[in-house]
């Protein structure tokens, strides 16, 4: 796209294929005629050459070529993500989605207009299977909704003994377990310039959740009074990560708030913890604290992010960058370079890496996905973008894109979800 350009003339070339595309100030490439020179450059040269040449104020430019590296390896066709309006407090409309990636089909899975408009966050996939899942519906009539190759049921996982009904969480790649943490969670503004929003938790508690009795585990009771938060199953089910940090007085020391990734044991046969806890990445004594892992479901890598401080770092400037640990062996930065903040990661195909979603940045919300594509010895490759139909502005946005998860395949949660929330009965969890 040219913004200034009356008329643009392009030339994609790989292998001996042309296309030769006009129009005026952008260019938008025919679906097939882009798979078959994308086809053409992946079994060929690995690019694809472009020329671009514009007319602006009457005077026709032609502009330097570049190149777009095409590798061999695919990635899983779908994403499922929330759309919700850019906001701190209140919202509207809001909707779970599905993308496939290799074509611009966006599919609505779930819909808060059918649920009176209550909040719904947290879909999250039990080992990237797209017929196990759950996500969260928020106020009267709302549960943890759990989905089973499209069966769903609606669970009100809380008791006298919890902090609060359960936030984040995982699902073991069996079915029958659930991994939550349990938070006051506390939003709060800045009051220095460039800073915004905080997001922190003021307690936070795990939980190991039965769904074939409805039975609730705690942490076990000899551990110190700590702060956890963010639990993920490994791939093989035998381990729970998630980030701990002492508990402390916030706001007013949250520059101190700093979390390590720990792991601990996990057994499914008895569906009890571990009773030892073991340091993956001691991020504080790097001055940073850790964020949301996720695990890959071929049980290589665990994907996460670091900040300078805090819970969650939503819609701040702080120094972040997305960590790769390969879980039986040693950890290693993965060293990308992103302009916008990467606070949710999701690992994904066990070729095709990690996905990224940025945040606002300097001053705009942004709903741009990233993949990064992780080469030999888990080292990135360039970023790339998810791609669009048409190039939407960065400065207005109607939807803001978080919370992205890259199912093995289409999700087949669809119809039920206005049923599942009339219903008036709810299951319950027992201690």
């Amino acid at each position: 796209m040219v913004r200034q350009a009356d008329r643009l003339q392009v030339v994609i070339a790989s292998n001996g294929k042309t296309i030769k595309l006009k129009g005026r100030n952008r260019i938008l490439i025919p679906a097939g005629k882009w798979r078959r020179i994308l086809a053409q450059a992946s079994t060929g040269p690995g690019r694809i050459r472009v020329e671009v040449t514009a007319k602006e104020d009457g005077l026709w430019t032609r502009y330097a070529p570049f190149n777009i590296y095409i590798t061999p390896e695919t990635v899983d066709p779908y994403l499922s993500y929330r759309l919700i309006e850019p906001g701190y407090e209140v919202w509207k409309s809001l909707q779970l989605a599905e993308r496939n990636v290799e074509t611009f089909r966006e599919r609505i899975i779930a819909d808060n207009s059918l649920t009176d408009n209550s909040c719904m966050n947290c879909h999250t996939y039990g080992n990237q299977d797209p017929g196990l899942s759950f996500f969260h519906l928020r106020g009267p009539g709302g549960g943890t909704v759990l989905n089973r190759n499209g069966e769903l049921r609606k669970i009100n996982i809380n008791n006298p003994d919890m902090i609060s009904p359960v936030v984040y969480g995982n699902i073991h790649p069996s079915g029958d377990y659930g991994v939550f943490s349990s938070n006051i969670v506390l939003p709060g503004f800045h009051t220095l310039k460039g800073e915004r929003l905080e997001v922190y938790d003021s307690e936070s508690d795990l939980v190991i959740v039965d769904f074939r009795d409805n039975t609730v585990t705690p942490f076990p009771e000899d551990f110190p009074r700590e702060l956890r938060t963010f639990p993920v199953f490994s791939a093989d089910g035998n381990t729970v990560f998630y980030c701990n940090a002492p508990q402390i007085s916030v706001p007013d020391s949250i520059y101190h708030l700093k979390y390590d990734l720990l792991k601990i044991s996990f057994d499914p046969a008895s569906g009890s913890w571990g009773s030892k806890a073991d340091t993956v990445v001691n991020a504080s004594s790097l001055g940073l604290s850790v964020c949301h892992p996720k695990t890959s479901p071929d049980g290589k890598y665990l994907l996460f992010t670091m900040a300078d401080y805090g819970t969650f770092p939503f819609g701040t400037r702080k120094r972040i960058c997305g960590c790769l640990t390969c879980i039986p062996g040693r950890s290693a930065n993965l060293k990308v370079s992103i302009p916008l903040i990467p606070t949710l990661t999701t690992a994904g195909h066990p070729t095709a890496g990690g996905l990224f979603s940025p945040a606002n940045g300097m001053t705009v919300f942004t709903e741009n996905l990233i993949f990064a594509l992780l080469m030999q010895k888990g080292m990135p490759a360039n970023l790339l973008c998810c791609p669009k139909k048409t190039r939407v502005s960065t400065t207005t946005h109607s939807n803001h894109t978080i919370f992205p998860n890259y199912p093995g395949g289409s999700c087949p949660l669809v119809q039920q979800i206005s049923n599942v929330f009339t219903k008036r009965h709810l299951q319950k969890t027992f201690p």
